[in-house]
């Protein structure tokens, strides 16, 4: 259908999933001028803590796999369970700390923070609401509303990337109150 992104296509050989510019759709690699989100999911797609995170984020042109990522953490990864069953799962990410406890990173030019939510929605599909309301939290109560930038994402689990859509990637809420 008119206005549909395609889908992932699986890597031809092992040597391939390594490869960075390896991630093709529809014989192109996969670009954006939003953050890329690639969320590496251990034992076979699994949510919890063994899942790590690579960011793509360019300030100058299209995001690519074939770009250095701009962060890269392990992360523990958990579907949001309060979140309404709207066709894309909202998600909590939150740093995989060490004994010290969680670090704090920027992500895809957010502020430092060691929690995010990554809030899908398919109702609206213009993805307006979300984004709005962000913005109008900013500007009306600007040190108590989350940052937040829409971004791609993509789950990578035994070599395959599945593309999810566009997310809003925001700072939690803790980390504001902070």
């Amino acid at each position: 259908p008119q206005g549909a992104r395609p889908t992932a296509t699986r890597a031809r050989k092992a040597s391939d999933m390594l490869d960075p510019s390896s991630f093709y759709v529809d014989g192109k690699l996969f670009a954006s001028p939003l953050p890329i989100l690639v969320l590496e999911l251990e034992g076979g797609g699994a949510l919890g803590p063994a899942a790590s995170l690579r960011v793509y984020d360019r300030s100058v042109g299209d995001n690519t796999r074939a770009d250095v990522p701009a962060s890269t953490a392990l992360i523990d990864l958990q579907e949001r369970r309060d979140s309404p069953s709207n066709g894309k799962t909202t998600y909590n990410l939150t740093l995989a700390g060490g004994a010290a406890g969680p670090e704090s990173i920027a992500l895809a030019g957010l502020p430092s923070g060691n929690q995010w939510l990554l809030r899908g929605s398919t109702r609206d599909k213009a993805m307006l609401r979300n984004g709005l309301a962000y913005e109008l939290g900013r500007y009306l109560m600007p040190e108590a509303t989350p940052e937040s930038r829409f971004c791609e994402v993509l789950f990578l689990f035994n070599g395959i990337y599945r593309y999810e859509g566009i997310y809003i990637l925001a700072q939690s809420a803790e980390d504001v109150y902070r």
